[in-house]
């Protein structure tokens, strides 16, 4: 059953494609953001950075979740920030759908839900934090999207990044499997998404637009990209192989991950010199 749910999750993750069941049923939405906590190291990361931010600002806050997808982050804090604003833009529409449908069915009336090009993205509006996260590096022009960014936070605001930057693998033959017998089901092949080709990069961009850098934290360091590694083989083959090989692979992965969570929070909790993601704090001056 698990096999099968996570195997239906993943699909609606790559294609932004939701089943009537979840429109239906829109709270069936949670097991997504539930699975993202339980699996993804880079959700530790994220709602650290974000809350951390939060506090830091003088209410009311208006945050912008900028590539927001079906709300996982937008939708979270701003239940747990009822006093602010949150608005979520996405280019997907069923994103957007299936979040207002979520934040309705939760009672979530502190968010508006925008279908938008980020790098396009116009409002009278100003925001106090912005939120992009895993998105800059499928876009074709990051340096737009950054510079809109700009345009739309307010003076002394703060521009929060989450972007994977290198492709340090942990795994021997991790990236021969995923070209090889993988391909088909992996998110960064089947839409040729190009990474960072490193920080300075990245850095470099974002100061361009008139931003100061305040803090960079490195994320996946080699526990992290391990559990990350393990977890997407056997999302992998879950969504690859027929229903038995997706039961064995399942189970085989309940087994392993206590050792997998004990990776993420090993990595979450130390210092790191590098890693394979980065989150980065900006702020606007003037």
């Amino acid at each position: 059953m698990f096999a099968i749910m996570t195997k239906k999750i993943a699909g609606w993750i790559n294609t932004h494609k939701y089943p009537p069941l979840v429109y239906r049923y829109p709270r069936l939405l949670g097991l997504q953001f539930l699975l993202n906590r339980l699996l993804y190291l880079r959700t530790w990361v994220i709602r650290h950075g974000v809350k951390r931010a939060m506090r830091e600002q003088s209410e009311p806050v208006h945050f912008l979740d900028a590539g927001c997808g079906a709300g996982d982050f937008l939708l979270t804090f701003a239940k747990r920030f009822p006093n602010a604003e949150f608005t979520g833009v996405d280019i997907s529409e069923s994103n957007i759908r299936i979040a207002g449908l979520y934040s309705d069915a939760r009672g979530i009336r502190n968010v508006r839900l925008n279908h938008a090009d980020i790098q396009v993205f116009k409002t009278e509006d100003l925001f106090d934090v912005i939120l992009c996260a895993s998105v800059l590096h499928c876009l074709p022009n990051s340096e737009v999207a950054i510079k809109n960014f700009y345009n739309v936070l307010k003076p002394g605001g703060v521009l929060l990044i989450y972007v994977p930057i290198a492709n340090n693998r942990m795994i021997y033959g991790y990236t021969w499997l995923k070209k090889r017998f993988f391909q088909a089901v992996d998110y960064d092949l089947v839409n040729q998404i190009q990474h960072f080709n490193n920080l300075n990069d990245l850095v470099d961009k974002v100061k361009k637009a008139g931003f100061l850098v305040e803090t960079i934290e490195n994320a996946n360091g080699p526990f992290g990209q391990i559990a990350y590694e393990i977890t997407s083989l056997t999302l992998f083959i879950i969504q690859r192989f027929n229903a038995f090989v997706g039961i064995i692979s399942t189970l085989i992965y309940t087994a392993l991950y206590p050792l997998v969570a004990l990776l993420m929070g090993i990595d979450f909790l130390s210092a790191k010199k590098s890693g394979n993601s980065v989150f980065l704090t900006a702020r606007k001056c003037n």
